[in-house]
Order: C-alpha cells, then structure tokens, then sequence
C-alpha cells in the first residue's frame, strides 16, 4: 500500500507540473464563452466574439473526420483469416459501441491540455451484440472511455516516446466517488477506514470556482442566510457532496510464484458438474504455476488514500497497460506536449477588446453625447433626453440662445486601424491554431477534377504530417489490443453473430475449441521435414543412349511439411493467455502513410479506379475499396482478384467503359458539374 500510495502521489504531482495543467480550466471557460470579465457598466459593451470555440470546433471536426478503419497483416498465410476477422470486428465493434464519439472527446481533451487518454475496459453492464435471428442482446462488451489527462498518468515513466504510456512501470485512472459508493460496491468493510478527501469535484474552472465562492458566501452563516434561511447550519442546507479518490492502477508486475504448488489468479468457483474441482469463473483467471510469473498479463488494484479495495491480475492478455495517450504536439520537456487553445486565449481576448470598442462607437454614433446649460436646463430634464429618438424637443429658459445652452457632440470616424487590427487578430488565431493548413487539407479533398492527387499530398504540410504520425501512434497501440481483446472476449458463438460464416476459422475447431488461436504456437512445438509428392522433375543430362536417345534425369519433388512433435502433444496446449500473447505477435497494424487524414485512401481509390478500367480489378473488390454497402458477395470459389475477374465473366458483368470522348485516366476524383453531372479527369 505505501508503494502504491507514492507512486500515486508521484503521478498526480507529476500532472500537476506539467505546463498546460492550470490553463484547462480557463481554456475550457474561454470555449464555452463563460471567462468575459465583469463589465458592471451597462452604458459598455458586453459583446464577445468566440472565434476561441470555433477554431476548437473546426479542430475537433477536421481531425476526427477520419476513417480509423486499421487493417491488420500477416506474413503466416495461414493466419490471413484472422487477419481479415480482426478487421472485420474491428468495424463492427467501431460502430457498434460510438468510438468514433470517443475518439472526438479525447481529441477535446487534447485542445485543452495538449494530452488525452483513452481507457480500455471490459464493461459486464454493456450491451453486447444483437442475434438477428433470436433477438437476444448478450451483456458486455469490451468498452473506451476518454478520460480528462487531470485523472490520468503514467508511474515511472522509464523513457523512450512520451506519447506511449507502454514505456511507463503502470499507469493509473482516477475517479472521485461518493461515499456511499464505496459501501455499495466494495462492502461496509471498505469504508472503515475511508476518508473524505474533499467537499466537491477538484477540477473547477474559474467560472465554476466562482460559483461556488458566492454559494459558500450565500450558505455561510450571517445575514444573507438568516434573512433567507433562519440562520440554519451551512452544512444542513446544502453544500458540495463528500468524495474520495479512487485510484485504478495498472502495473507492469513481474513478481515470481515461488511457492511450490500452483496458485489461483482471479475469481475462481467449484464446479458444479464435478465436485472437488475448481474452474475459472472469469476470463483472466488462470492458474500461475511454481517458478512462473505470478501476473504474467499485468496487476490491477484499485485503491483510495486509506487502503487496497481489488487487487489482482489484468484483465487483459495482451499485458499492455490499457490507456492510449492521445498527444499531437509533442515537446522534449514536456510530456503532455502543448494546447493549440491556450496560446489563442490572449488573442480572444484583444478581439472581444476590439470587438466592444466597435460596438461602444456605434453606440455613440447612433446616441450622440451633448453639452448643455444647468442654468438653462435643469439635470432631471436632460436625464430623460434621448438623441437617438426622433421627434425629442427640449425647451429652454427665455432669453438664451438654443446653440448655446444645447449642443450635440459629433462623433469622430472609426479609426481605420480598429477593423483591421480585428481582422488580423482572427486570422493569426486561424494560422497559430493550424486550422487553416487542415482546413486547405479538406478543401482540397473535395477539388474539381483539374486538382491531381499530387496536390493533396502536398497540401500536406509538416504540422499536418507530423499530428497525423502522434495520431497513428495512438491508433496503433489502440488496434493491438483491441485484436487481442476479440481473442479473449469474442469467442466462437459471437463472432458468427456478427460476421456470420465468415467469423469462423478453421483453429476454432482444433483441440481448443471456439478461439481463434491454434492450440500450438510456438516454433519448437513443431518439427520439419521433407516429404515426397510423388511427383518427378525431369532433368537433362546432356548425355544419349546406345540408340541416341537423350538421357534424363528424374529428380522427386518434395514439400515441406511441419509436424506437431509428439511431446508437445502429450503435454498439451499452452493456456490461453499465453497462446494470447504469443498469436498476436504474428499480426502487424497497417495504416499507409496520411491515412488518417483521408489523403492515401483517395489515391488508393484512384489506383483501383483505373485497375478497373484496364479490366485488372473485378467490381467487387473496387466497390469495397470505395466503401459501397449493399455491393453482394462473389461466388464462394473467388476468392481473390484473379478468380473474381473470372466469376465476372461467367456472370457477363465488369464495368462498361464509355466509348465517348477520350477515355478518362482517373488522375483525379471525380466531380459534380452545375448542372449534376459527374466529370473525370
């Protein structure tokens, strides 16, 4: 417990030192449009101009505007269907839970902080997918849930890339619960020795602190509360809920089983069917033999200040720690890198100046200020008089000239350096936020057909390249574990739910059924040998016969074959949380380069396009790379390019080039005409 209650107290500090750590709040203020100082005078302008939330509106939206769709590869060919389930349920489970939703409120965090985290879980409450058949919704499913980087952090970071937490000793996630919660879930004897850490939710923005200092004056006892309540005791009023930190935290634990009998990890359970028995009762339970790793996938306790609530393996078996930083701008001293908000809260703030000083001068123009003669008109009387009306009289003592005892005051012109000043204010917002290069990015995406693919790779500029590479890191990590979690939590049954036949493999059949790993993985469970085929090459000698004829050789042809060996069999099967870790490494994430920012997949379409106008790409899979639903599967003997381009023949379909005009050369994307029709280059 002491060393978990340091490492804890080192991440939160560390956090805390980071530079963007005291502006989130004030940058969450100033997008929400809720920072504007107190202007008391109602004869000012209050006016603001909140170019701050559009630029953060225009940043979320162009980079998440974005097709993550990974792709997983595998040099095995015989692993090349998992390959394709993985990113299959990949998909699936993208839309099916609304990540894409998750991934924008992690990109908000970033604005903010310069870092965001998205946290990895299993979630037992979630609902699982839907039998379309029976209509059965199962419970739970793997989940993500993007968490303010204030309730985040690594312990121990022990160097390489910051925007990796898989370089750290663990990492942790906070959350601040109530009391009651405690008792509810972990029992009453969790909150024996509990204590409240504070009264209310410790990350307040200015506004909020605000807030909450006029309630405290309001409920504090004096007059104002026993006008309003009968001097009532503050806290019987109301006053901030009690809460207390709850620390998930997630080690890298390489503690050693040196008893001499196995021991259980994770929950466990008798068996009903044979008594004496004892089986698993979760999937991250094993049994950690003597001499093995006692946590071989990684530790998970939660904790608070006073005491250990859970503490037992990962329930992962990948065995990464499961939070993914998200950071786009990354600095050698700092490891949360830098807001692209807080250096434009300055700038928001000289255009809500210049803005007011504009609104103050028509008012002014429009409602002249005057000069007048108390002795001729009296102060209540000029009070009440209005030069923005028409039609105001004003009477004067006799005897008085009305020029002199009366004059209005002429507005000087706007100063020309006031407009401009604003403009330049909003465009150095736009250049300093990097929104004008993503902007250009998706405007060129969307070009009339004179505009090669060319130009949109160099419209790719190096602050683009560079948040689309911290992108591709973050999706990278995310991708692998989500390919391990489908091995861990998406069994056979499940799988055919969501992919029907073509989420079944042939490993799901072997000794372990129902998984997608085969039973034996590593290399020295096989043996190698060569096998003949009962096939012959013919080789010529250069020499004849006594009759002439020339002289052959036949040589046997052979395969390589690899054979369980028969001790691996006796043994049996690894568990499963090593076969895990070891089928995973055969698996790579591919994403191409810009991928994230659409520019690659436009060429790849390109590319495909004119593969299938030469007749070198069958319609199946062109409409597949071009993300057309509904397209109907091949027959089930193609099964690649080559033997769908023949299925095409025998079926009389393909794509009929127009023998009008010069025939397009798919240099560019296609595009709308005024009048609606479609022009290739």
């Amino acid at each position: 417990m002491d060393w978990i209650g340091h490492a804890i107290q080192e991440g939160v500090s560390a956090n805390k030192a980071e530079h963007s750590y005291d502006h989130i709040g004030e940058s969450i203020d100033a997008i929400m449009g809720i920072d504007e100082p107190r202007i008391r005078s109602p004869k000012l302008s209050r006016g603001r101009f909140n170019k701050l939330q559009t630029i953060a509106l225009e940043l979320r939206a162009l980079l998440t505007d974005i097709k993550p769709f990974w792709t997983y590869s595998t040099n095995a060919d015989r692993y090349q269907r998992q390959a394709d389930i993985f990113g299959k349920l990949s998909k699936s489970w993208f839309l099916r839970r609304g990540i894409d939703q998750v991934f924008r409120d992690s990109i908000d965090y970033v604005l903010v902080a310069g870092t965001g985290y998205i946290h990895m879980f299993y979630n037992p409450d979630a609902l699982g997918p839907r039998d379309l058949d029976t209509g059965i919704t199962t419970q739970g499913d793997i989940d993500a849930v993007a968490e303010d980087p204030r309730d985040c952090g690594m312990i121990r970071f022990q160097g390489g890339d910051k925007r990796s937490v898989q370089n750290a000793r663990g990492a942790w996630v906070r959350r601040e619960r109530p009391i009651d919660y405690f008792e509810r879930v972990y029992g009453k004897d969790a909150v024996k020795n509990l204590k409240i850490d504070r009264y209310g939710y410790e990350k307040e923005s200015p506004s909020a602190r605000r807030l909450r200092e006029a309630e405290e004056a309001l409920m504090s006892e004096g007059a104002p509360n026993a006008a309003l309540f009968g001097g009532a005791p503050a806290q019987a009023i109301g006053g901030k809920i009690p809460v207390t930190d709850e620390f998930t935290v997630y080690l890298h634990d390489f503690s050693v089983n040196e008893s001499k009998v196995a021991k259980e990890m994770g929950p466990w359970a008798d068996d009903p069917d044979e008594p004496g028995q004892r089986i698993p009762a979760s999937p991250w339970s094993y049994l950690a033999e003597p001499g093995k790793r006692l946590y071989p996938f990684g530790r998970r306790i939660v904790a608070t200040r006073y005491g250990i609530l859970e503490d037992g393996p990962g329930h992962f078996h990948h065995g990464m720690l499961p939070v993914c930083k998200v950071t786009l701008d990354t600095w050698a001293w700092a490891r949360w890198g830098t807001s692209p908000i807080h250096p434009l809260l300055s700038l928001q703030r000289d255009v809500d100046e210049n803005l007011r000083a504009i609104q103050d001068h028509i008012r002014r123009a429009a409602k002249r200020n005057f000069i007048y003669d108390k002795k001729a008109i009296s102060p209540n009387l000029a009070k009440g008089f209005n030069t923005r009306l028409s039609g105001m009289q004003l009477g004067v003592n006799p005897g008085l000239e009305p020029g002199k005892a009366f004059q209005i005051v002429p507005e000087p012109p706007l100063d020309a350096a006031i407009p401009e000043h604003l403009k330049f204010l909003l465009d150095s917002m736009d250049e300093l936020s990097g929104v004008a290069n993503l902007r250009g990015l998706a405007e060129l995406n969307q070009m009339p057909s004179g505009d090669t693919i060319e130009q949109l790779i160099q419209a790719m500029t190096p602050l683009v390249r560079a948040r689309s590479r911290s992108l591709e890191v973050f999706i990278r990590e995310f991708a692998m574990m989500l390919a391990s979690m489908f091995m861990q939590f998406y069994p056979l049954e499940l799988r055919l739910r969501l992919l029907g036949a073509d989420g079944m493999t042939w490993e799901d059949w072997d000794y372990k059924s129902g998984d997608l790993m085969p039973d034996f993985i590593k290399d020295e469970d096989y043996e190698s040998f060569d096998s003949p085929t009962g096939e012959y090459d013919e080789i010529q000698t250069g020499l004849a016969d006594a009759y002439g004829n020339p002289i052959v050789h036949k040589s046997p042809r052979t395969k390589r074959v690899h054979r369980l060996k028969p001790e691996a069999w006796e043994r049996g099967p690894d568990p499963e949380h090593v076969r895990n870790k070891q089928f995973l490494q055969y698996f790579n994430f591919d994403v191409a380069e810009g991928t994230l920012l659409d520019v690659a997949t436009t060429s790849k379409r390109m590319f495909y396009l004119q593969g299938a106008r030469m007749g070198l790409i069958d319609h199946w899979t062109l409409l597949e790379v071009w993300g057309v639903p509904n397209v109907g599967k091949p027959p089930s003997w193609a099964t690649d390019i080559t033997s769908r381009l023949q299925a095409e023949k025998i079926l009389g379909l393909g794509i009929l080039a127009s023998t009008a005009g010069h025939p397009p050369t798919a240099q560019a994307p296609p595009s709308f005409t005024p009048s609606g029709a479609v022009a290739e280059s």
